[in-house]
């Protein structure tokens, strides 16, 4: 199965300049642990992600309120991303090599999606338990 068609498309997004709070509204109504940071009056180029933990990480060393942290200060500039025509396999691959559990689908710097690895278990489910699938995911990613 291919990276389109497991994606979420069209992830909110935050920019650079906005504060943690955009970020974290973000993952409480999306219910997701990332978010990717986006700029280019949009045209969703994609310049890094921001996690949960990264947020609590770096609040916890600053000791600030998130209305105070602008988001270019806490997220990761190192992506990890595919293509929209990657399959599954090679995307599995790259989630185990890099250590992460979601990749961003990028085609020529645009963001077009988020892939976790709930995502990747459903497509290669064939039937079995989804948690089973999740676990197994997951335990290749950390490896």
């Amino acid at each position: 199965m291919k990276a389109k068609q497991l994606m979420t498309r069209d992830p909110r997004t935050c920019e650079p300049d906005h504060n943690l709070l955009c970020a974290l509204r973000i993952m409480r109504d999306e219910d997701c642990g990332i978010v990717p940071v986006t700029e280019g009056n949009g045209q969703a180029r994609v310049v890094g992600v921001v996690t949960d933990r990264d947020i609590a990480l770096h609040l916890g060393d600053v000791d600030k309120k998130p209305s105070e942290v602008e988001v270019r200060d806490v997220m990761s500039t190192h992506l990890v991303s595919c293509a929209t025509g990657d399959e599954d396999s090679q995307i599995s691959r790259l989630m185990q090599k890099a250590q992460v559990r979601r990749v961003l689908v990028v085609e020529d710097g645009k963001l077009e999606g988020v892939i976790s690895t709930a995502d990747l278990a459903r497509a290669t489910g064939s039937g079995k338990d989804i948690g089973e699938q999740i676990q197994r995911v997951i335990v290749e990613v950390s490896q």
